[in-house]
């Protein structure tokens, strides 16, 4: 059977925070996110999300919304196939924009990535907010004791600052848990020597993209002389980026985005050509809602190895999908038939513009 997308919408939204998402290059109050829901001729329902965020695409807010309200009307009314095709060809220039259009497909495709006889979980790291002794004490108290096993603590602020802080963290921690330093591209190429010279390696997991992200050399250079295993993010936009890590040899591990590689079967190669490389995977939004959530833990549960990164639904002052995942112990559970239900108030009140092609869809 044919099928072809008879309804089609897509949201401009702005998801407030709880409070505000503190990064080297700013600030985040709210997530810019692009809610995309199909129906196909048969009834199955999916969404997509692309949260654009400055540091992690070159989208912004405006390009991304203009994307999409070209896609639409150019996909609806075409068969899956085509239309798949015609948000593929948008991936590589706008991969965040076409990821939302692309993954909404695959879920009224029945993806198998989103289906299980069993609930899914893996480990979820949580991002720590103090920076001195006195506030970091009964934060990561209070973490441990809801079962997080990894903490993401934020640097590439000033220096020493920095410095300063992630010490009075690991007194803290003191082998409790491994702390997950995330730079951010903040540093310099000789600010990050300097970090990775002095800082302690006490319960380190890791250092994440310290420098800008299409700086290649410095990633290289630091290589030989980080003490902690080293990881690019921002720096990895697709399988020749992976492939650039491990040629050299500048990585030990990779984390992934979904909203990067556009679909589920894409993430989950790239996933695996990590792991065929030597390098050890990592996957997660901390800058996304619901659906990108959802979509990661389900593949990672099946994956990955790391403590995951989708905790963006959990930053949110606004639900906007009433079947909330759910974080038990510290890990991110996915129930084997939760659906993505919209909570219809939640939307109205975060959606700014919105397009709708098609008859009415009811709710």
């Amino acid at each position: 059977m044919i099928l072809r997308l008879d309804q089609t919408e897509v949201f401009l939204t702005q998801i407030p925070l709880k409070v505000p998402y503190e990064l080297s290059f700013g600030p985040v109050l709210h997530f810019d996110t692009i809610l995309v829901r199909v129906v196909l001729d048969n009834g199955a329902e999916g969404w997509g999300e692309a949260t654009v965020l400055k540091g992690y695409t070159d989208e912004t807010p405006e390009s991304a919304w203009d994307t999409a309200q070209s896609l639409a009307p150019q996909m609806h009314g075409q068969t899956v196939a085509a239309a798949h095709t015609i948000a593929q060809g948008a991936s590589k220039s706008k991969p965040f924009t076409a990821t939302a259009f692309l993954t909404a497909l695959e879920m009224a495709g029945g993806s198998h990535w989103l289906k299980s006889d069993e609930p899914l979980s893996m480990p979820l790291l949580a991002t720590l907010k103090g920076r001195t002794s006195e506030t970091l004490g009964p934060e990561v108290d209070a973490l441990l004791a809801k079962g997080y096993q990894t903490l993401k603590f934020k640097v590439g602020f000033d220096l020493n600052g920095d410095l300063a802080a992630l010490d009075a963290l690991q007194d803290v921690v003191a082998g409790r848990a491994w702390i997950r330093v995330d730079a951010n591209q903040g540093y310099s190429l000789d600010e990050a020597r300097t970090f990775l010279r002095e800082m302690r390696c006490q319960d380190i997991e890791l250092m994440e993209q310290p420098c800008p992200a299409n700086d290649w050399s410095a990633a290289e250079a630091l290589a030989p002389a980080a003490k902690v295993p080293l990881m690019l993010d921002e720096s990895i936009y697709d399988e020749a980026d992976i492939e650039r890590a491990g040629r050299l040899g500048c990585a030990d591990f990779i984390k992934l985005k979904l909203m990067k590689f556009g679909s589920l079967d894409r993430l989950a190669e790239a996933l695996q050509l990590i792991e065929s490389l030597g390098m050890t995977a990592v996957l997660g939004n901390g800058v996304a809602a619901e659906p990108g959530c959802w979509m990661e833990a389900c593949i990672g549960a099946r994956l990955v190895r790391t403590a995951g990164e989708m905790n963006g639904f959990l930053k949110t002052s606004e639900k906007v999908f009433s079947s909330a995942l759910r974080v038990e112990a510290g890990s991110i559970v996915v129930d084997p038939h939760l659906s993505l239900a919209p909570d219809v108030a939640a939307l109205q009140r975060v959606t700014f513009d919105r397009i709708r092609l098609g008859p009415p869809i009811p709710g």
